[in-house]
């Protein structure tokens, strides 16, 4: 992905996303380390979200839309309902699908208070 192509809002998601990836419990997750990640000025990031939770809420929610293209796409491309049936569990076994469909219902305790809000 490159800046040049995508929004700054993208390119934000995509560099939180990247640091939960690389280890980052969501808490963890620094307004400064997005800044160095994405090469934007927290200031600016600020400009588009008004606090930590607010970025990483709408990253999650970013991503379980790129993710549901992503289904829809290969469900329509499947013959067959255990065709279906595999591209869903493909998804869940996915770094990023158990990521994102198992943390509301075992995220241990480290989603914190405002994030849990904002989703």
């Amino acid at each position: 992905m490159s800046k040049e192509t995508v929004s700054k809002k993208e390119w934000l998601f995509d560099s939180v996303w990247k640091l939960h990836m690389e280890g980052a419990d969501w808490g963890s997750i620094r307004m400064e380390a997005v800044a160095k990640a994405s090469g934007i000025p927290k200031g600016t990031i600020y400009e588009h979200f008004h606090s930590k939770d607010h970025l990483i809420a709408e990253t999650i929610l970013w991503s379980l839309k790129k993710e549901a293209e992503e289904i829809c796409r290969k469900m329509a491309a499947a013959s067959g309902f255990t065709a279906m049936l595999n591209v869903i569990f493909d998804w869940v076994g996915s770094p990023r699908g158990r990521t994102l469909f198992l943390m509301r219902f075992m995220d241990g305790g480290k989603l914190p208070e405002g994030l849990k809000r904002e989703l």
